[in-house]
Formats: C-alpha cells, structure tokens, sequence
C-alpha cells in the first residue's frame, strides 16, 4: 500500500499550522484614545471617562488612553467634567487586515478565524462631545 499527498493537503496542513501560531501572537487588547470637546467644539481636557467592555471597566482622564479588551459587546464610554456629560456606544467591527488575510488564503484564515477577537477593532479614536454647562 502506497500513500501519497496531494500539493493541496500538504498546503492545506501548513495554513492550518501557520494560522494558528499567528491567532495565539495576537493581542486580545486594544488602545483606544479619547478627547472631549463641548457642543459648541471647543476642546475639554480633564475629563474623566469610563470604558466598559463586558466585565472589564477602565477610566481615563482626557485627553488619554486606556487598553480595553476585545470583545463582540459593544463599548459603553461616559465622560464627565464639571457640569457637563456624555454617554455612548461604540460597536466593534472586522479590522481591515480580515479582507488581506482572506483573499491571501484563499478563505482558509476566515474559516478557521471566524469568531476570533484578533478580527475585532473599536474605533481607534473617538472624539465624545459633552453637554451642559462646559464652563466649570
């Protein structure tokens, strides 16, 4: 009995193996920055904002920078400064290098990456416009 392997399953065997070393290198955080203006767009700095992702909560004063986790739930981010506030919604999307990997591998990277949160971004910035007295 003689075995022999087709060119596709040998490459098929080493995507699998070099997709699965590049999803465990992949950070399962982000950097997100934020800066405050007021309604009118003027700029506010020294607000503090709270980022929560699920179970995680981070704060930071603006303008800053915090590291969330990565995640299909949207991120829920309130500022506050003095008499004025915001409260959002940001809603994570593919990354933009989804589309590269896919049409590099032929779909083997999407098929095997489906759900993976290395595929996931929030904005990178994010402006929050706070209401109400901006004065104090």
């Amino acid at each position: 009995m003689r075995i022999t392997f087709s060119a596709t399953c040998v490459f098929t065997a080493v995507s699998v193996s070099l997709f699965a070393a590049s999803s465990a290198a992949t950070a399962q955080t982000q950097t997100i920055s934020i800066k405050t203006i007021c309604v009118d767009g003027s700029p506010i700095t020294g607000a503090t904002c709270t980022l929560k992702v699920g179970n995680s909560v981070s704060q930071l004063v603006t303008p800053g920078t915090a590291n969330v986790p990565k995640s299909t739930d949207d991120l829920s981010v309130s500022c506050v400064k003095g008499g004025s506030s915001a409260t959002g919604l940001f809603t994570s999307r593919r990354a933009g290098g989804t589309w590269g990997k896919l049409a590099a591998w032929g779909g083997m990277d999407q098929m095997l990456n489906w759900k993976d949160l290395d595929q996931l971004d929030y904005p990178k910035e994010m402006t929050v416009v706070l209401v109400g007295d901006c004065s104090r």
